[in-house]
């Protein structure tokens, strides 16, 4: 912005030095026809004063001045002043004495008017090297500023095709970069399919295996199988996840909206995860009293983030307890997850939300994919997700849902 602006106050002071300068020259041209004139005046006088002499020469001799004296007062008859005075004086008198000394009068008179124009003169010629000096600044400065806007806009005219050129370079990445997550999207899809079927297939097997008699007699075969479905199932929900960051990416995650008992789905929720708390470990459900729990939302969505962060908690909480806590408006539903476990570090918390992201070093115990979709999840149904924390101590990750009354 700066830059636009330097740009068209150049052309301002470029039109001000040119005015300047053809002021000067006005001026100029005035003060050199005021000099001619007064250097014809001054030459005038010096003519008059030499007749004066002449006139004074003659009158020594006693020759006749009269028409000589008449002829220089017509000369003179333009100038008025003492000089003219003092040639009436002369001509009016008879007596030489008195012709000579108006004469005298005379020659003092034009010495003073010469010598005043004279200075005059000087006095003009000393401003006219002034005014010429000017000039010449003027159009050096006017020169420069002309070099200096066309400098400028030639380099606005180069940075605007750079522009220009880095705005399709840019577009041109944006449409790539689009295609890019298309086919990421695509291969993540039909991955997640190629994955889940033959996943599905061995969660399949392994469920009709436990229920084999022989098998379930078997307590080693029996814990064996559990492993496997356990582990079976952690890949099900990794790959679930991953699908569910791609589809939010790609903008075709749908939300359903419909009435259920908050109470109810955050109930099933602890009772689904009491059994991954550690030994003494507490967890433990509150709900406000006077919430109102029958909303309106996605449900399912709801239920996913919360497990994922009930789940965290416990997996990083040894000790203490991990408390889900309600509370609410009408139009508004907040969800609370607070423990006493480890606790993560300042660092840690502003790479939290990042899609395989394990912080503080991490112990490989999480997928890095669980809160990076729980922040998605809750921003795509127009709520907020945050986090305190403190290394020791413990942390409460908290969702406020937009979840109107049902």
């Amino acid at each position: 912005m700066a830059s636009r602006q330097e740009n068209r106050s150049l052309p301002r002071l470029f039109w001000l030095a040119l005015a300047l300068i053809l002021g000067f020259a006005v001026w100029c041209v005035w003060l050199v026809r005021a000099v001619e004139q007064e250097r014809a005046q001054v030459a005038e006088r010096v003519g008059w004063l030499g007749e004066a002499q002449a006139l004074q020469q003659s009158l020594g001799r006693g020759g006749s001045i009269e028409a000589e004296l008449r002829r220089l007062a017509e000369a003179t008859a333009a100038s008025g002043g003492a000089s003219q005075t003092a040639l009436q004086a002369a001509l009016a008198s008879d007596d030489a004495a008195a012709r000579r000394e108006a004469i005298d009068g005379f020659v003092r008179a034009v010495r003073g008017e010469t010598a005043e124009l004279s200075q005059r003169l000087g006095q003009r010629w000393s401003a006219l090297y002034v005014l010429t000096l000017a000039a010449l600044l003027s159009a050096a400065t006017a020169l420069a500023l002309l070099v200096v806007a066309t400098w400028r806009q030639r380099r606005a005219e180069a940075l605007q095709r750079s522009l220009a050129e880095a705005l399709a370079a840019v577009e041109t990445a944006r449409a790539e970069a689009d295609a890019a997550n298309a086919n990421k999207t695509a291969y993540v899809t039909h991955m997640s399919h190629e994955l889940r079927t033959p996943l599905n297939a061995i969660l399949g097997y392994t469920a009709l295996l436990r229920e084999v008699p022989a098998v379930a007699a078997d307590p080693e075969a029996a814990a064996d199988l559990q492993r496997v479905a356990l582990a079976g199932e952690h890949v099900l929900a990794l790959i679930n996840e991953v699908l569910d960051i791609s589809r939010i990416e790609a903008g075709h995650l749908e939300l359903r909206a419909a009435s259920f008992e908050l109470g109810a789905l955050l109930e099933s929720v602890v009772e689904l995860l009491r059994g991954q708390a550690s030994a003494g470990v507490v967890l433990r459900f509150e709900l406000a009293p006077d919430l109102a729990t029958r909303r309106v939302g996605d449900a399912p969505r709801i239920r996913q983030v919360i497990v994922n962060l009930v789940a965290n908690a416990l997996r990083y909480t040894q000790a203490g307890s991990v408390v889900l806590r309600t509370s609410g408006s009408v139009g508004q539903v907040k969800v609370e997850v607070e423990d006493t476990g480890v606790g993560i570090s300042r660092v840690g918390l502003t790479q939290l939300f990042r899609p395989f992201a394990q912080v503080d070093g991490g112990d490989r115990r999480g997928s890095g994919v669980g809160l990076a979709l729980c922040k998605r999840l809750v921003e795509a149904m127009g709520g907020q997700i945050g986090v305190e924390s403190e290394v020791g101590k413990g942390s409460r990750f908290w969702v406020a849902l937009p979840l109107p009354v049902g």
